[in-house]
């Protein structure tokens, strides 16, 4: 029986040195936490903080957070230069509900604040004078001149509070860590959706602040980016007004006022956009002006974008009903190519042809033009266009097979040399140009024929 109770004492002293060997990791844990969290904060001392009302320069003593193991609480201690001292004790860190990186500037230091559920009790220490309060948020200041320890302060915050609410049973480690694992994965994503997924997976995390924020950041940014594409566009179009753009320059100075301090990284495209918006019109009568002035540019660049044309069509005339034509113009100057033959149908020979029809009785008209063809516009919708190249008239006689002549073929060439053609052009919507005029060659009258056509334009 001795024996047995000496095994039983043994075994409970191995079991609480084991106890105490568990919580002595946790409690070194805490320490270092604390320790990590005190040491940024004292970065923030002698830095000038402004705010609403504040310009004044922080007293962070070298204690400035202490944490007690045995309750689980934290007492907070600031103040600045001009006498005045805060002191939040006997915090209870489980009962935090959410952490937050804030992305305002306040003079030389940023600040992590950290809400609870139940108000704390606050200390003020003005010159002497003592007066209490309750707060429901405290701040965490750091240096901006070390803006990477605004992001370990909070994470050691966090740690620190999710550790607490493990402790008091409020969670349990695994839930801790699922919350710390995703918050990780949905940062290293940094997207909209991402923060949005976060809020809906995780709905009562620290970090849901944080997170609220991040979405608010994205849409901002879309919102930003989207107005000054289309004010880049419109503003000629009398869609934006001065009110418009001075609306959109106060609400990107107030986001980056707001969030764009501490997250330079993240910030940057608003900070563009907002470097942009110095090149516009600071009064609404240099708007003004400047929307007449764009208003007129883009009038007259509509009124040649109507006027110009380009493309290609069917071109022929009376004597050649075959063509093509591929030519551009506009209010000034334009140029194409135009080609017209016959290809020598045969036809009956008449009397016309001042050979005797007796004889010849068919004939094959043949016919070629390629020519360079210059338009110049005149008034809308019309156009004068003339052109010169190279063309040739002939027609083949064939006599009656019936009178058994031998030499039954006469080529009789018209003419050749110069073509020379000229006329109008008249545009039908963006689509259609139409055209017509006269054409002749080595400028013989007997030689003259309407010439005809259409263009489908792709400008």
């Amino acid at each position: 029986m001795k024996k047995q109770i000496t095994l039983f004492i043994l075994l409970l002293f191995s079991l609480l040195t084991f106890a105490q060997q568990d919580e002595i990791p946790e409690y070194l844990q805490y320490e270092k936490l604390t320790k990590k969290v005190n040491d940024i904060q004292r970065t923030a001392n002698g830095k000038r903080i402004k705010g609403e009302g504040l310009d004044a320069q922080l007293a962070v003593p070298e204690i400035n957070f202490i944490f007690n193991y045995h309750n689980l609480s934290t007492s907070w201690v600031s103040g600045n230069g001009e006498g005045v001292r805060e002191i939040v004790e006997n915090m209870d860190l489980a009962g935090v509900n959410d952490v937050f990186l804030s992305e305002n500037q306040f003079g030389e230091v940023g600040c992590v604040i950290v809400s609870f559920s139940k108000k704390q009790k606050y200390t003020l220490i003005n010159n002497g004078k003592i007066t209490h309060q309750e707060i429901e948020s405290i701040p965490f200041y750091f240096s901006l001149a070390e803006r990477l320890k605004g992001k370990a302060i909070f994470d050691a915050i966090a740690e620190l509070v999710y550790l607490s609410k493990v402790k008091k049973r409020l969670l349990t480690a695994q839930q801790a860590k699922q919350h710390q694992e995703k918050w990780k994965m949905t940062m290293s994503k940094n997207t909209e959706v991402a923060y949005t997924d976060f809020l809906r997976d995780v709905p009562n995390s620290l970090f849901g602040r944080m997170a609220s924020a991040n979405v608010e950041y994205f849409r901002q940014m879309t919102l930003a980016s989207t107005n000054i594409l289309r004010l880049d566009k419109l503003v000629t179009d009398g869609i934006y007004t001065y009110e418009d753009l001075d609306k959109l320059r106060t609400s990107i100075k107030h986001y980056l006022e707001t969030y764009g301090a501490v997250d330079v990284a993240k910030s940057k495209g608003i900070q563009d956009i907002s470097s942009k918006l110095v090149s516009y019109p600071k009064s609404k009568q240099e708007f003004d002006e400047k929307a007449e002035r764009e208003r007129k540019i883009a009038e007259k660049k509509r009124k040649k974008e109507r006027f110009d044309f380009g493309g290609f069509g069917y071109y022929a005339g009376v004597k050649s009903p075959l063509g093509f034509s591929f030519i551009g113009g506009g209010s000034k100057l334009g140029f194409g190519v135009d080609l017209r033959i016959h290809p020598g149908w045969k036809e009956k020979a008449t009397f016309e042809e001042n050979i005797a029809p007796s004889v010849f009785t068919q004939k094959k008209p043949r016919s070629f033009a390629a020519l360079v063809t210059m338009t110049h516009g005149i008034v809308y919708p019309f156009y004068a266009f003339v052109g010169a190249g190279y063309g040739s008239r002939t027609a083949d006689y064939e006599v009656d097979p019936s009178l058994g002549i031998n030499d039954n073929k006469l080529t009789v060439v018209e003419s050749k040399g110069i073509e020379t053609h000229g006329g109008l052009l008249i545009k039908a919507g963006r689509a259609f140009v139409f055209r017509a005029g006269i054409s002749v060659n080595n400028f013989k009258p007997s030689t003259k024929e309407f010439v005809f056509g259409f263009i489908f334009s792709y400008l």
